[in-house]
């Protein structure tokens, strides 16, 4: 087998899939018609099932996008698995307003001002929206370490930001 057939190997999602409805409460049945490859320890791929590789293998960016970083300290989602499925989210998820929004996609560590609050003592990965428009991922941390009260930070790329905002088509 070669690197470039274990790249394209499906792969089990259900470690991440559960993480994502744990967190945020997306049904496990919203990634049905999907499969999952892991071309690299970092980042696990997704991609529509129906593709037909009967031609050869395309490169697997070219039909799919980053879903998920499993090895990081907190395994989280990325960005674009976010903005493709945050709309199914029915926890942590954060409404910003227009000042919240710009800050946000600033990366500046804010106090959270979030309404609704979130539950007490939660914290940790949350999806962001504004307008009723995913924006991206983002971090409550706890109050603590210099922080008097707990804090929201983007984790938009800042490549996905210009000088408006950000940059990304709505429908």
């Amino acid at each position: 087998m070669t690197h470039d057939d274990r790249r394209r190997r499906e792969i089990d999602p259900a470690p991440y899939l559960h993480l994502l409805e744990e967190r945020f409460g997306i049904p496990l049945e919203a990634f049905a018609d999907f499969a999952f490859f892991r071309p690299n320890r970092n980042t696990v791929w997704i991609r529509r099932r129906e593709l037909d590789w009967s031609g050869g293998a395309p490169a697997l960016h070219a039909v799919g996008f980053p879903f998920f970083h499993p090895t990081l300290r907190f395994p989280r989602p990325t960005n674009a698995a976010v903005l493709r499925f945050g709309h199914l989210a029915r926890r942590s998820v954060l409404d910003l307003n227009r000042m919240q929004l710009a800050a946000f996609v600033r990366r500046e560590e804010r106090p959270l001002d979030a309404d609704p609050p979130l539950p007490a003592g939660d914290h940790g990965y949350v999806i962001a929206r504004s307008d009723g428009d995913i924006v991206g991922l983002g971090i409550v941390r706890p109050a603590g370490d210099g922080r008097p009260t707990p804090t929201l930070e983007g984790l938009v790329p800042s490549s996905w930001i210009d000088d408006g905002g950000l940059a990304i088509a709505h429908d």
